[in-house]
């Protein structure tokens, strides 16, 4: 899951997980990934 949909991908050391260090949630959404699951969409300005 993590590996298909995140960028960059979740990386194990040892059992342990680092935090991601980015802005937000420390990762993002692949573009591709979510267009093609998404059903529909509204641009909302």
């Amino acid at each position: 899951y993590f590996e298909r949909d995140l960028t960059p991908p979740f990386v194990l050391d040892d059992g342990q997980l680092a935090v991601p260090d980015g802005p937000g949630i420390g990762v993002d959404p692949l573009p591709d990934v979510l267009d093609a699951v998404t059903v529909s969409r509204e641009d909302v300005t």
